[in-house]
C-alpha cells in the first residue's frame, strides 16, 4: 500500500465522518423546539438563584435545604393552583408576571391552562414559558439533587 493510497482512504473516511456528523446534527436540531435554549437558560437560573438561596439558609439560618425546598415547591404549585382557578373562573385574567421570560415567549396563561405537565408543554405543544413553572421545575431539580446526596 503506498502512502498516496492510504492518504486518499484517510480522507475518504473523514469526509464519510463529516456527513455523518452533519446528517445527525441536522436531525437533533431539526427536532429540537426552539424555546428549548429559552427554557433551560431560564431553568439554570433558577436553580442556581434557589440553590444559593437553599445554601444561605442552611449556612445561616441552620435549615435543612430538604425542608425549605419544598415548602418552596408548595408555595410555586399554590400559586401556580390559584392562578388555574382564576383563568377558569374569568378567562380575561392576566397572570402578573415578572417578564423574565421575554416578551414574546412569555404565555403563563397558555400554559397553566394547558397541562399538569407544563415543561412539556410549554416547550412543545403550546411555545410558551411560564416562569411559576419553570421554578417548580427547578425546586424539583434541587430536591433530587438533595435527596440524591
Amino acid at each position: 500500500m503506498t502512502v498516496r493510497t492510504l492518504s486518499r482512504r484517510i480522507r475518504e473516511q473523514e469526509i464519510q465522518r463529516q456527513i455523518r456528523y452533519n446528517r445527525v446534527r441536522k436531525a437533533v436540531y431539526g427536532r429540537t423546539p426552539e424555546l428549548l435554549p429559552d427554557y433551560c437558560r431560564m431553568l439554570f437560573g433558577s436553580t442556581i438563584g434557589l440553590a444559593i438561596g437553599a445554601w444561605l439558609l442552611q449556612r445561616f439560618a441552620h435549615l435543612d435545604p430538604r425542608y425549605v425546598l419544598p415548602s418552596i415547591g408548595f408555595v410555586y404549585s399554590a400559586q401556580a393552583a390559584s392562578y388555574k382557578l382564576k383563568l377558569a373562573r374569568g378567562p380575561d385574567f392576566k397572570v402578573p408576571n415578572c417578564g423574565c421570560a421575554g416578551g414574546a415567549n412569555d404565555r403563563t396563561e397558555a400554559v397553566l391552562l394547558g397541562s399538569a405537565y407544563p415543561g412539556y408543554v410549554m416547550i412543545v405543544k403550546i411555545g410558551g414559558l411560564c416562569s411559576t413553572c419553570v421554578n417548580i421545575a427547578a425546586v424539583n431539580v434541587l430536591l433530587v439533587v438533595h435527596l440524591v446526596r
